[in-house]
């Protein structure tokens, strides 16, 4: 995990290197993918937590993802070795929160 970022619900949301072998040979040739995924943590109310993984990929989207953020129904993600974010917006009327259901 690297980059946390936390809302004002306490939820965290994080991306994470899934192989690290694969994003070592991804920081010295670009060529080579490092999959993506990205989790929020939910603190319950129980003092217990809610993990959920909401959104993963092989690297062909976004290659080595380390860092994620949320906002209403956007989903922000980024990579130290990529030029671009991604940015995943859900339909009208859908949240992050039914996407992962």
């Amino acid at each position: 995990m690297d980059n946390l970022d936390v809302l004002p619900d306490g939820s965290i949301w994080a991306g994470c290197h899934t192989k690290r072998l694969s994003f070592v040979a991804h920081s010295k040739d670009a060529s080579k993918l490092s999959p993506s995924e990205v989790v929020r943590v939910l603190p319950l109310k129980n003092g217990g937590y809610d993990v959920a993984r909401v959104y993963q990929n092989d690297g062909k989207e976004l290659s080595g993802s380390s860092v994620a953020a949320s906002w209403k129904n956007r989903l922000l993600v980024g990579a130290i070795y990529e030029n671009f974010f991604l940015d995943g917006t859900l339909p009208p009327g859908k949240s992050l929160e039914d996407a992962r259901r």
